[in-house]
């Protein structure tokens, strides 16, 4: 009985262990308030996930200035940016008004923070969704909670705009035309890329961009 009481124990640890976010702990980092002063100091990291190998912030951070003896929670009304060095990766998230679509008022605006993972002339940030999936078993039904992710563009002269199908942006094309992406560029894509490749497309963009400079350098014009 006893040894059936372990293997059980032994089960739920390693259980609660992969299911619980993984304390990062404490590292060194910076905020950047409303009235754009820069405080560095340490931050708690404790959402690590797995599956994307990063940092997920969102709702708040607790960060303790060089000079405060304690942490305090910050909300993204709070600060502007925040950041931190983990595991050889630089994180940076910034506070954006996301729109949302609800019928109800105080739900159709939130303040969130959006984490950085591109920047070029253009740069990405994720925001993390969860969806829930029924799934029918012989028994019961049961409802499955599975982590997806919104993708951002952002560049400070058009704002922020979601990374998804829509009226306004039937394609990718129409999104990366509305941010100003070069023309020549977008022709030599299909016409029906997916939304899908959106960030292998920027990548390509900022190596495109510097052939092209380096060819436009070597061209003498008469």
């Amino acid at each position: 009985m006893d040894k059936l009481r372990f293997i059980i124990f032994v089960l739920v640890v390693f259980l609660t262990l992969n299911a619980a976010p993984v304390n990062a702990g404490k590292v060194p980092g910076y905020i950047i308030l409303n009235n754009n002063e820069t405080l560095y100091g340490k931050i708690k990291v404790s959402n690590f996930d797995r599956d994307q190998n990063s940092i997920l912030i969102q709702s708040n951070v607790w960060f303790k200035d060089k000079r405060d003896k304690h942490f305090k929670s910050y909300t993204p009304k709070d600060i502007l940016e925040l950041g931190f060095f983990y595991k050889s990766i630089n994180y940076k998230f910034k506070s954006f008004v996301i729109d949302y679509n609800s019928l109800v008022p105080s739900e159709s605006k939130k303040i969130k923070f959006l984490g950085l993972i591109f920047q070029g002339e253009l740069s990405v940030y994720r925001d993390l969704a969860q969806s829930v999936i029924h799934k029918k078993s012989t028994s019961q039904h049961k409802d499955i909670i599975i982590d997806t992710y919104d993708y951002y563009l952002y560049n400070d002269r058009q704002g922020l705009k979601r990374v998804v199908l829509s009226k306004e942006f039937p394609s990718v094309i129409d999104l990366l035309k509305y941010y100003g992406v070069n023309n020549k560029f977008l022709d030599q894509l299909p016409t029906n890329v997916s939304f899908k490749k959106f960030k292998e497309i920027l990548v390509e963009y900022e190596k495109w961009k510097i052939n092209n400079v380096q060819i436009d350098q070597n061209c003498t014009c008469q």
